[in-house]
């Protein structure tokens, strides 16, 4: 069961605002959740942002190889086969 969190007693004034409309404030939503509001705001940036960071392209250009390898050997080679041909 959820805790109550009592009123944010603080001056800090972000919300968020819901799908229906309702205003939420980020500290009362935080101590709900057991969340710190850093990593709100660091997951909102994040989700945010206009471009995947240098890693989930190294990633995603990994995965399309990887694909690519099981793909021409007609879905016969498994992770040994395909780590080597991609050394």
């Amino acid at each position: 069961m959820v805790k109550y969190a009592g009123p944010d007693g603080s001056a800090e004034t972000a919300e968020v605002t819901s799908l229906r409309g309702r205003r939420f404030s980020v500290l009362r939503m935080a101590r709900l959740l057991a969340v710190s509001t850093s990593g709100y705001y660091a997951w909102r940036k994040r989700a945010v942002a206009p471009e995947p960071t240098p890693r989930q392209q190294r990633r995603a250009d990994l995965a399309v190889k990887i694909l690519d390898a099981h793909a021409d050997s007609d879905g016969t080679y498994g992770s040994p086969r395909v780590t080597t041909d991609l050394e």
